[in-house]
């Protein structure tokens, strides 16, 4: 990192000297070799951001790891810290026992020496970042000269692509995609690490509240179990109807004849609570779904159409699109070897009170997300694969590396010759493949429209699953660890859908964050193209702004991006609400 922090130095104080040159002499008139000169520290530029992020995706894991294991301790000893503090001053003998004063000391150096560190850890990242982004400000300062003398001609215009390309290839460090690498991420730092003491405090307080809560849940839940069922994987109206009006038939004999079978008996009633969010909770979004594909059929069906047609334009064009990917067998194959293991642990388990209406009730519903998960998965998995194939053809272009000297006279070359040329065949081709690139992302963007909310409820739904999955299996362990006769493990096909959905948005999310990486590596491409063919800098710049203030991102209806932050957003919340859940039970064993 510090040999890279040279070389942007080095290549910052080049361009400060020649715009402190341009600026002594009161110079206004370009020349070539000025504009080539600084094209050329441009591409060395992008060279080093490349080895700079090559770096990053190197040593993310590293990284990662690196701030778990900073976050884990540092919260452990500000908790032991504050424990200490409080116990003082409440002159508490037993805990001001327990933790003296030389465990205390020895706590608040290594408090200190973590926050010391999380800045050397923090702060390579973002010098680099800081001087990566001073060399678009010195470009765009040479610009400002030439243009306030109002010299503003071809050589000139090549400085805003230059300017573009340093912007578009603006390092952003993170941490395997996690979180970004700069002081922002110590405010996350603070907030985490005081979050359980500050739980533990705040809880008497919010008693009667917790209690109204309490009160308001029994009232909704009860003590009746429900769930649903149909494989949906159709869009005909009757069908989808038939699926809604079964899913509540279902709905209602499960309230009355099923409730007896799900063997809840001896578990607390924060454990009831949880279970019974994610058998209410499942089958909605199965309705939600099956009533979004009713109402946008029409939609849907002319997507279809739509996308024929782009593929039969792919055709057209000669882009060879690979049409096949191991990913999809190996989800489908890792959810049927989960749903076989799940099926034959729940029939050891109730092997006397069997009864297949019952366990067709349990595992049939969540098929229905997964069917969705799977055909939004298909579907950006075969635009994925065309963006690709849209970058490997224009990679054929560079057949010249940019930052050999015959590129710049490649390009002087052709700069003379430009007022001949009046079609080039490269100028047509790449208007196609441009075009078709920009069809692919409405496309992906129409249907992110489409379907924003049903993603929305779909994490919903798993951040729900999740988290009562994990209260349930740590009363598990505590019923193991209390031998507690009553402990009877209810229905494994929660857990079953509670795994399925994390692999189904892992695997949607880190699509989604490849989707994004492509589209910059696209505006890389075609700024390395324009430096080999200047015929294309009117087409290429306006292609380039589109890049710029049209970045391909999927969200959520608009409320979250999907991409890898995310996950460790809904970490760290069911850290809190499970800390809440665990608050919850002790004041009502209370």
């Amino acid at each position: 990192m510090e040999f890279i922090g040279k070389q942007f130095d080095n290549i910052n104080s080049k361009l400060q000297l020649h715009c402190d040159s341009i600026f002594r002499l009161e110079k206004t008139a370009s020349s070539p070799k000025e504009i080539d000169f600084i094209a050329s520290i441009a591409t060395r530029h992008y060279e080093i951001t490349f080895l700079a992020n090559y770096c990053n995706d190197t040593f993310g894991i590293s990284v990662l790891a690196a701030f778990f294991s900073n976050f884990v301790v540092t919260t452990a000893d500000i908790h032991y810290v504050l424990t200490y503090t409080v116990a003082a001053f409440k002159k508490n003998q037993r805990h001001s026992n327990s933790i003296n004063g030389y465990y205390f000391m020895i706590h608040i150096i290594w408090i200190i020496g973590h926050a010391i560190h999380f800045g050397c850890m923090i702060k390579p990242w973002t010098e680099i970042a800081k001087k990566a982004k001073k060399t678009a400000t010195i470009i765009h300062d040479i610009w400002n000269k030439y243009a306030t003398a109002n010299d503003v001609d071809a050589n000139v215009n090549h400085l805003q692509l230059i300017s573009l390309q340093i912007l578009n290839t603006e390092p952003k460090f993170t941490a395997y995609g996690f979180f970004p690498l700069d002081w922002t991420l110590l405010h996350a730092y603070k907030e985490q690490a005081l979050l359980k003491m500050v739980t533990s405090v705040l809880t008497d307080k919010f008693r009667k509240i917790s209690e109204i809560i309490l009160n308001i849940l029994c009232l909704l839940f009860g003590q009746k179990n429900v769930d649903s069922f149909i494989f949906p994987n159709s869009i005909i109206i009757v069908y989808n109807w038939i699926y809604i009006i079964g899913l509540f038939f279902l709905y209602a004999i499960n309230c009355y004849t099923m409730k007896n079978k799900l063997g809840l008996e001896g578990y607390s009633f924060i454990s009831r609570i949880t279970f019974c969010c994610n058998i209410y909770l499942i089958p909605l979004l199965c309705c939600f779904i099956n009533i979004s594909i009713h109402k946008n059929r029409k939609k849907i069906f002319q997507y279809n159409l739509r996308m024929e047609k782009l593929t039969n334009d792919f055709q057209l064009t000669e882009i060879k699109v690979k049409l096949t990917s191991i990913k999809i067998p190996l989800v489908l194959l890792a959810q049927c070897c989960l749903s076989l293991l799940y099926f034959m642990w729940d029939l050891s388990q109730h092997a006397n009170n069997f009864s297949i209406i019952f366990w067709l009730i349990a595992y049939v519903p969540g098929s229905t997300i997964f069917n969705y998960f799977l055909s939004e998965y298909i579907f950006l998995e075969k635009c994925r694969l065309q963006l690709t194939a849209i970058n490997d053809t224009l990679e054929e272009f560079l057949f010249v590396d940019a930052a050999e000297p015959k590129c710049v006279n490649k390009r002087k070359t052709t700069l003379k010759q430009l007022e001949k040329i009046t079609q080039p065949s490269e100028c047509s081709l790449f208007d196609k493949l441009f075009d078709l690139y920009s069809e692919v992302c409405k496309y992906i963007e129409d249907n992110n429209n489409l379907w924003g909310y049903a993603f929305l409820f779909l994490i919903g739904i798993n951040f729900a699953t999740w988290l009562s999955t994990l209260y349930n299996i740590i009363m598990d362990v505590l019923f193991v660890v209390q031998e507690k006769p009553t402990m009877t493990r209810t229905v494994y096909a929660l857990d079953l859908w509670a795994s399925v959905y994390a692999i189904g948005v892992f695997c949607c999310l880190e699509i989604c964050e490849d989707l994004a990486h492509i589209g910059k590596n696209t505006s890389i491409i075609l700024h390395k193209l324009l430096n080999i063919y200047p015929e294309l800098q009117d087409e290429g710049e306006m292609y380039s702004l589109n890049l710029l203030h049209e970045k391909l991102c999927l969200t959520a209806a608009g409320f979250f991006i999907l991409q890898r932050p995310l996950l460790l957003e809904i970490l760290s919340t069911q850290a809190t609400y499970f800390i809440v859940l665990v608050q919850l039970e002790n004041q009502l064993n209370k």
